[in-house]
């Protein structure tokens, strides 16, 4: 997965960077605390970006799961008046696959990079998911 919190730049604009760098800190804080097993990871990914690896999670589970990361950072109910909610939110970009020699780490995050895309450009707030 690759998480990006929506409308962040004008979040910082307008707030300030500690209150931003408290925003990421929730998120981050609300992501983590969806996941569920010991083998699931999150990391800063750069600037307000989060990488998730689910290991041995299918299409379905990942949904579920990104889903549930969407409404929990949204019930943070953290204030952003940049965007039409109101509230901080994130877009969310999936792949789903089973490695192989075949496949690469680039490849897997240029792939969830073009799934989020998707999710920020129909509307933010959601989760796009691809499977390959």
């Amino acid at each position: 997965m690759m998480i990006d919190v929506d409308n962040f730049k004008s979040f910082n604009d307008t707030y300030g960077h500690l209150e931003g760098d408290n925003c990421l800190a929730q998120v981050a804080t609300a992501l983590k605390h969806t996941l569920r097993r010991p083998q699931d990871k999150i990391l800063r990914y750069g600037g307000e970006e989060f990488a998730v690896f689910l290991p041995n999670t299918d299409k379905e589970g990942v949904k579920q799961l990104a889903k549930a990361m969407c409404k929990n950072v949204e019930s943070l109910n953290m204030e952003n008046s940049n965007c039409g909610s109101g509230v901080i939110t994130i877009s969310l970009g999936f792949v789903v696959t089973k490695p192989d020699d075949q496949t690469s780490l680039a490849g897997l995050v240029n792939e969830a990079e073009l799934a989020l895309f998707e999710a920020k450009t129909a509307g933010k707030n959601q989760c796009v998911g691809h499977s390959i």
